[in-house]
């Protein structure tokens, strides 16, 4: 029996101290974790709503589910009910319809990758992935290796140039029209590399880094699923409900920002913080994944 189970990659998961103090579980809330992804903020969380409280637990990629699903199984919570769904937080008001749950105390989402998707050497995510070049959470994703061969150039320079902010998206747009079919990450990121070699931003990350970014979010709609949910939040919180978004992308921060603003300016939310919160140097140090992150969190009045 032990065998069969899903084996745990080590997740670290970031701003945790800071989302526990400003989404503040208390016992008998009812919580979603809408991308609960490897677990780490979901099962300090459980803890604080223990004893009577509710959690659900989110997420596209179905080994994160199957992870998720094993943690609540090892870890049994004095909880009135924990739930782990397959699917996208953008669909939250239908998911809480179909299982009957109620308005929800506080909502978490994480836009960020989890550490087991980029060490997952099969699925397209790392720079080192032999696997298809897929970087797709779920089989709504449209591969990038189809991505890349569909898109005109000019149509690949504006991708790169909108979702990851690349500034030499011509360069690397027609080096990889030009070498295509491109099957698996780690051939994609060498062809960046070799364009580059050592002196991309003074070798103070990877060349092709951007480029995975804009074609991921691509790839996965990640900026349509935010709006979709944004436009729903209200809905789902109760009274004095907390929602707290930490994203890891300026165009993810923006609209979370805007948004926040609209809410607490139309007097139905106030802030948690004002200030956007990001992790200390220690943080940054200690897991070099955090260093962009910025969490955001309003409450409903």
């Amino acid at each position: 029996m032990e065998q069969s189970k899903t084996k745990l990659a080590k997740h670290v998961p970031v701003l945790l101290q800071e989302v526990l103090e400003t989404l503040a579980p208390k016992p008998g809330e009812f919580f979603v974790d809408g991308t609960a992804g490897g677990g780490g903020h979901l099962q300090e969380i459980i803890k604080r709503l223990e004893p009577g409280g509710m959690v659900l637990a989110v997420d596209r990629d179905l080994k994160a589910v199957a992870r998720l699903e094993q943690i609540l199984e090892d870890q049994p919570a004095n909880l009135k009910k924990t739930l782990v769904v397959a699917g996208n937080y953008s669909d939250l008001p239908e998911i809480l319809k179909q299982n009957s749950l109620p308005k929800v105390d506080g909502i978490l989402l994480d836009l960020g990758m989890s550490s087991d998707q980029i060490e997952d050497l099969e699925r397209g995510f790392g720079f080192n992935s032999l696997g298809e070049l897929s970087m797709t959470y779920d089989d709504s994703g449209v591969p990038v290796s189809e991505l890349i061969r569909k898109l005109s150039e000019k149509e690949l320079v504006n991708a790169l140039k909108t979702f990851g902010q690349e500034k030499y998206a011509k360069r690397i747009a027609r080096e990889i029209k030009a070498n295509l079919p491109i099957q698996t990450a780690s051939e994609l990121a060498q062809l960046i590399k070799n364009l580059f070699g050592s002196g991309y931003e003074r070798g103070r990350i990877h060349p092709a880094t951007r480029t995975f970014m804009a074609l991921r979010i691509m790839a996965n709609d990640e900026l349509g699923h935010l709006e979709k949910f944004l436009e729903t939040v209200e809905e789902l919180l109760s009274e004095k409900g907390r929602v707290g978004i930490m994203s890891f992308h300026s165009l993810e921060d923006r609209m979370v920002k805007q948004w926040m603003k609209q809410m607490v300016k139309s007097k139905n939310f106030e802030w948690v913080q004002e200030e956007f919160i990001q992790p200390t140097l220690q943080e940054e140090s200690e897991n070099p994944r955090s260093r962009s992150a910025k969490l955001r969190v309003i409450q409903k009045i």
